[in-house]
């Protein structure tokens, strides 16, 4: 058997087609709008995170500028450069002047000295001429102790840094727990060396002059010399030199480390440093979407409202469908009064009163034709049924006097008998139209016993049935036996000779056929025979009983079903009943079963 072809909703199918335009068409416009807006967020985003970059080590620049101001300022003093030109140990009272004068030249009490929390990047500076005095000056106010202590590292760093003059470097930078001394050489106008001075670095300062870049997770800054060597720096981490790699200075840019990118910035800090902050490239990311979310969580909302309205829409435009189907079941289960409501969309309430008018005629062809046909069908297959019941008891009363006419001996008891079987099968009482295959054959057998007591050996018979199973099915009531009958009365009896009967059920695709074969004089016409069977003198009536036998089977089973007749002048008939299978219910089979095998054996190749 052929697999059935899946089905699919025609209303659900549309409903989903048009989500999904309808989805497709509103996400491609969220997401050319979010990419437009993104690429000119995104542009935003780096500009605002460069500027930023920039920005903290253009505020640390400052810082290292002013220390460069005060070398400058030294050097532009005409009263400090004579004093350190002199190169002569001076007097007390001209020292104490000179340490006015460096004050006031270097002005550490200046604002641009001020960090974040207003506190000095430069807590105090010295300057040391060549013949090792030192010119002190400080932010804050201090005793005697804390003065003369701050001189003695100043005069260590001073030391430490003569030393490594003789290497031709130009500056020195030593940390000490929270503080960083950075030694810078003072040039006079020939480029000679006549002093030194001194920064004590306040190094909290420059962390908290960096604060605002540590706000980012895995964020990094440090501030170091020519060489590599770093002042001060913030969470390097483990890719340090990666990151002080050369670049382009005074330029933002990309650079992977390790396993992450960074967006960083170098720049020139000048006296010989230089400060590098590098920010987490995915930090732009997070700019962008906090600059785009909102737009996206509108652009989603709007979607799934849009789909919700469309889907609620399209349910309610498509209801009619459903409303069809449920009717149409209704039809299918045989209510043909179910009507369709009115519509207000014109194609749908065309479908409505085009259903609506449908059913009220089929209603009308059931209850007014195809009723009248049926009550008409069954009268006429009761007639046919009466008319034979008839014709069969004359046929057998007919024989049974016949032969009690012609001897008046045991055989007339043995005939009655055979009868007596025959009314006791109930064929008469029972108001049933189909009998079991099993039933009807001991009729056949009851009717050719009767015979065989008038033609003696003249006539003899056999029952052959292929299956067990088809005694079982149902077959109008006295179908073979008529065709028996006929076989008898009019192939057989006007025979000179010796005549035989043979009946043969068998099945060919869900069909039986149960074919009687006679050697008798066959039909007045040769070959395949029609019905109504004329006969010689144009008269029907002999064989009546095929014709009924005929009508009554396509009554029940349709045209192409029937009884077909083949015949040979002399040489005898075939006629063969096709049927369907005809289970019938519980009833039926139960009974044909009982009624055959009641008695004698079950009809074989039986043999007579």
């Amino acid at each position: 058997m052929a697999k059935e072809k899946s089905r699919y909703s025609l209303r659900a199918r549309m409903m989903l087609v048009n989500l999904l335009i309808a989805c497709s068409s509103l996400l491609l416009c969220g997401v050319l709008f979010v990419v437009s807006v993104s690429r000119l967020a995104g542009s935003y985003a780096y500009n605002n995170m460069d500027f930023f970059l920039t920005e903290v080590l253009e505020n640390l620049g400052e810082k290292t500028q002013f220390m460069e101001d005060i070398v400058y300022r030294l050097r532009e003093s005409e009263e400090v450069m004579s004093y350190l030109a002199a190169g002569q140990t001076h007097t007390k009272e001209a020292q104490e002047n000179m340490k006015e004068t460096v004050k006031q030249v270097m002005d550490i009490s200046s604002e641009r000295n001020l960090a974040g929390g207003n506190e000095p990047v430069v807590e105090s500076v010295c300057l040391f001429d060549r013949a090792g005095n030192a010119y002190p000056d400080f932010y804050y106010a201090l005793t005697y102790s804390e003065i003369a202590g701050r001189n003695d590292t100043f005069e260590r760093m001073n030391e430490e840094f003569e030393s490594v003059k003789r290497n031709q470097c130009d500056y020195y930078f030593s940390k000490e727990q929270d503080a960083g001394f950075f030694a810078y050489t003072v040039f006079d106008n020939d480029m000679s060396d006549c002093g030194t001075v001194i920064f004590e670095i306040n190094m909290n300062a420059f962390v908290k002059q960096m604060e605002n870049i540590m706000v980012y997770q895995n964020a990094f800054w440090a501030v170091y010399n020519d060489q590599g060597m770093i002042m001060n720096q913030g969470t390097p981490g483990e890719n340090e030199e990666e990151r002080l790699e050369e670049n382009p200075y005074n330029k933002p840019y990309t650079k992977k480390a390790g396993n992450m990118s960074f967006r960083i910035y170098k720049k020139n800090l000048r006296m010989g440093l230089m400060g590098i902050v590098g920010v987490p490239a995915n930090q732009v990311r997070v700019i962008l979407y906090e600059s785009m979310k909102w737009y996206i969580l509108g652009i989603v909302g709007v979607i799934l409202a849009a789909l919700a309205g469309f889907a609620y829409f399209t349910y309610k435009l498509t209801r009619p469908m459903k409303e069809f189907a449920g009717k149409m079941g209704e039809v299918k289960e045989g209510d043909f009064e179910v009507k369709l409501p009115e519509y207000d969309s014109v194609e749908f309430h065309e479908i409505s009163t085009t259903f609506n008018e449908m059913t009220e005629y089929i209603n009308h062809l059931i209850n007014q034709v195809y009723e009248k046909q049926l009550s008409v069908k069954e009268m006429e297959l009761k007639f046919f049924q009466t008319q034979m019941n008839p014709h069969f008891m004359f046929n057998v009363l007919n024989s049974i006097a016949l032969q009690a006419k012609l001897d008046g001996n045991e055989e007339v008891f043995q005939m009655l008998s055979s009868f007596t079987q025959l009314i006791r099968a109930k064929i008469y009482r029972d108001d049933k139209e189909k009998v079991s295959i099993g039933q009807e054959l001991k009729f056949v057998e009851y009717y050719l016993n009767l015979q065989r007591f008038r033609f003696g050996d003249d006539l003899s018979y056999e029952i052959h049935v292929t299956e067990e199973r088809f005694l079982e099915f149902l077959i109008p009531k006295l179908c073979i036996q008529l065709i028996v009958e006929n076989a008898v009365v009019h192939g057989i009896e006007p025979k000179v000779g010796a005549g035989k009967v043979d009946v043969r059920i068998d099945s060919r695709e869900e069909s039986l056929f149960i074919t009687v074969t006679d050697n008798g004089v066959g039909f007045p016409s040769e070959g395949r025979v029609a019905l109504p069977v004329e006969t010689d003198d144009n008269e029907m009536h002999n064989h009546v009983g095929l014709y009924n036998v005929d009508h009554i089977i396509r009554l029940m089973y349709g045209d192409e079903y029937g009884l077909s007749i083949f015949s040979k002048k002399e040489e005898g008939s075939r006629v063969t009943i096709h049927i369907p299978f005809d289970h019938g219910g519980k009833e039926g089979k139960e009974k044909g079963v009982k009624e055959w095998g009641s008695e004698d054996a079950l009809p074989g190749d039986v043999g007579r």
